[in-house]
């Protein structure tokens, strides 16, 4: 028997040989050594203004009901019953 293989240190699952012990402290060493990659900061988000959209006053906005510009009664008819099947903000502060 090999000086390795005879020696067992206890452990938590069982014994643990010195081979075991030996080949795990070569892996860690490895793994210490592993290259890592680079930190570089986080862009920075550019602004509505940077971005050269800025909103002012004369900026349209979206029509009331913009989803009758598609022209597809499909979509009407589903928007119809999700708006007749939620209550109002008074409702449903009142139900509070």
């Amino acid at each position: 028997m090999s000086l390795f293989s005879a020696t067992r240190l206890p452990g938590r699952f069982g014994l643990i040989g010195l081979r075991d012990l030996i080949g795990l402290s070569g892996l860690l060493a490895l793994v210490a050594c592993a290259p890592v990659p680079p930190q570089t900061p986080a862009p920075t988000p550019r602004t509505p203004a940077a971005a050269g959209l800025a909103a002012d006053a004369n900026t349209p906005r979206p029509a009331e009901q913009w989803w009758r510009e598609f022209g597809d009664p499909t979509l009407d008819a589903l928007v119809e019953r999700a708006l007749s099947d939620q209550p109002s903000l008074a409702v449903a502060a009142a139900a509070i």
